[in-house]
């Protein structure tokens, strides 16, 4: 008789991006499901996204204040509180965007183009980025009445620096000689 080995009880985790996407999708349903009008499903949206990151708040309020007691904040200030930071504001727009919008599909990578396309966005002044998230980063930007700095074609980025007055080596020797 062969020699058996007992089977595992445990149950193998669900792979974690796949457990990111269900979650956050839905989150988007839930949104959908309350039938509310849209700037209603905005501050239900944004106030989400604030619980589902508190987290990271809490912490760095904690580490710059020494402070242990965390305030509470209205819609209004909540809104501002994000709108104030360069990457916060665009990251936290672009969730509520994606969690009102129930024809948005939620994919594997979004958790890496929200956050890194966002972060770029912030600071930078050209980012060329995919076209969905491109799209929405730069309706964020009008939103927050910031700079349009997102670009979802590399014609529109070369377009963008060359306006902006940047030039090749070649294009400068030209015109130094």
């Amino acid at each position: 008789m062969a020699d058996s080995k007992p089977v595992d009880p445990e149950r193998i985790p669900k792979n974690q991006i796949a457990k990111w996407v269900t979650h956050h999708a839905a989150i988007t349903a839930q949104i959908h499901a309350e039938h509310l009008p849209k700037e209603q499903r905005r501050r239900l949206a944004r106030r989400r996204y604030w619980n589902e990151n508190i987290g990271y708040y809490t912490a760095a309020y904690r580490r710059l204040t020494n402070s242990t007691d965390f305030p509470t904040f209205s819609d209004a200030e909540l809104a501002r509180l994000f709108a104030d930071s360069p990457m916060v504001g665009l990251v936290s727009e672009l969730f509520i965007r994606r969690f009102i919008d129930h024809m948005s599909k939620w994919k594997r990578n979004d958790l890496v183009d929200i956050f890194h396309l966002s972060s770029a966005a912030g600071y930078a002044k050209y980012v060329c980025a995919e076209a969905h998230t491109g799209t929405q980063l730069r309706d964020a930007q009008r939103a927050l009445g910031r700079s349009e700095t997102v670009f979802t074609t590399l014609n529109e980025l070369v377009t963008a620096v060359r306006s902006g007055g940047a030039r090749a080596d070649s294009e400068r020797a030209r015109t130094e000689g």
